[in-house]
């Protein structure tokens, strides 16, 4: 017993390979006869405990599960093909005034599963179809029962071998079931709505939440304010040269880039120059105008750039410089801290 305790841990609890969590579980209670009256005498859940707790009008009863662990099974070979058992677990029966108790049948990695039930000399064996169209027949009819909530079969014991499914539409149970499945309704409803008034009352006696409130920096409003404002902001760090082909150039970007604001894309603020005998020549002058639409700057790492320097000429120089000539450029990107930055040059053949 000790020793199958940790896998039957793993296979019902941690993921159970044909666990169907839209159906309500399968449950049963156990009667001792046709009139529906609880069984007798201690439910055991170990073989040691028969003896010892035996008396003369209180038999013990015990309710036990077998399987055959099956090829599905994912945490160990060594386990597939064995033949396990172990104690059904009970819980009590929500709502039911004569203090009846419920055994959880468990969906695992197993087949051939098949319950015994055994007081004294009398053994009953309940057989459990393998996950498939039976098993969901079984569901379905809990289901037309009491919707998505469980409620138990009522299985009368005696001695013999059965189908799970015979002893489910076994008549004469079909009131007691309905009681049973009314009253586990009106319990759940109950425990939900006693949650609710704990809840109520809890929150009741608390203080209101305090408002939050965020802090209130005043915005610059002299060129001294302004000026040290942008010089605590973040510098742009590289614009590098990624690749040239023909007049498009590709640069990679990190730091704080200040952008367009165009609401649909985070293209940033960029000028062009152009190398000559006198020095650096403005050929795109970088404009500092944003739309209030997007964002105003961007946090960039290694973020590439691809622009086309014949299409923003077109757009943006003057008439009769819409053309890049062949020679030496750079471009100018303006940083976080209003700091305009330089990539590095390049040629445009």
């Amino acid at each position: 017993m000790h020793r199958i305790l940790p896998l039957l841990l793993v296979m019902c609890v941690t993921g159970p390979a044909h666990a169907q969590p839209q159906f309500p579980d399968l449950t049963f209670t156990v009667v001792r006869n046709a009139q529906g009256r609880p069984m007798r005498g201690p439910l055991i859940d170990l073989e040691a405990l028969r003896g010892i707790k035996h008396k003369p009008n209180a038999v013990p009863w015990s309710v036990e599960m077998y399987f055959t662990v099956s090829k599905d099974y994912p945490y160990g070979d060594e386990e597939i093909g064995g033949q396990e058992h172990w104690f059904l677990p009970a819980t009590p029966v929500p709502g039911d005034r004569k203090d009846r108790v419920q055994f959880a049948v468990l969906d695992c990695y197993c087949t051939d599963q098949y319950f015994v039930i055994r007081q004294g000399a009398s053994t009953m064996r309940i057989d459990l179809p393998d996950p498939g169209a039976e098993r969901t027949a079984l569901y379905e009819h809990v289901m037309a029962r009491s919707g998505s909530d469980p409620s138990p079969e009522v299985i009368r014991f005696r001695s013999g071998r059965f189908t799970y499914a015979e002893l489910a539409h076994e008549a004469g149970y079909g009131k007691l079931e309905a009681r049973l499945a009314a009253g586990i309704k009106d319990a759940t409803a109950a425990a939900d709505m006693k949650r609710l008034a704990e809840l109520a009352e809890y929150y009741r006696d608390q203080p209101p939440p305090a408002l939050p409130t965020e802090p209130t920096i005043p915005s610059p409003t002299t060129e001294e304010q302004w000026a040290a404002f942008w010089t605590e902001q973040p510098p742009l760090k590289e614009a590098r040269i990624v690749n040239v082909n023909g007049d498009t150039v590709q640069v990679s970007i990190t730091g704080r880039i200040m952008l367009t604001g165009d609401c649909s894309s985070s293209m940033p603020l960029f000028g062009m120059e152009m190398r000559t005998d006198s020095g650096w020549v403005e050929r795109l002058p970088l404009e500092l105008v944003q739309m209030d639409c997007g964002l105003p700057w961007g946090d960039w790492e290694e973020r590439t750039l691809v622009l086309s320097l014949g299409y923003w000429l077109s757009v943006r120089a003057p008439a009769g410089k819409k053309e890049p000539a062949p020679g030496t450029y750079r471009l100018l990107f303006m940083g976080g801290n209003m700091e305009p930055f330089a990539s590095e040059a390049f040629l445009v053949k």
